[in-house]
C-alpha cells in the first residue's frame, strides 16, 4: 500500500532518534511518517472519486434506466 512503508520506516526512525538523542533523526521521521500518511490518504481519497465516477457513470448509462 502507497505511503504504508514511509509510515513504518518513519516511525523507526523517529522512535531510535529519541532513543539516541538524536534530533536531526528524530525530525526525519517524523517527516518520513508525515509524507506517508499523506500518501496512503491521497491513495484513499483517489480510490474513493473512482468509485463515485464510476457510481454516477452506471446510474446514467442506458442500461441502467431498464
Amino acid at each position: 500500500m502507497p505511503g504504508r512503508e514511509d509510515e513504518v520506516k518513519g516511525t523507526i526512525k523517529k522512535t531510535v532518534g529519541k532513543a539516541v538523542g538524536d534530533k536531526k533523526l528524530t525530525n526525519e521521521g517524523r517527516t518520513q511518517k508525515a509524507s506517508g500518511k499523506v500518501k496512503r490518504k491521497a491513495k484513499d481519497a483517489k480510490q474513493g472519486i473512482k468509485g463515485a465516477v464510476k457510481g454516477v457513470k452506471e446510474s446514467v448509462s442506458p442500461d441502467s434506466r431498464r
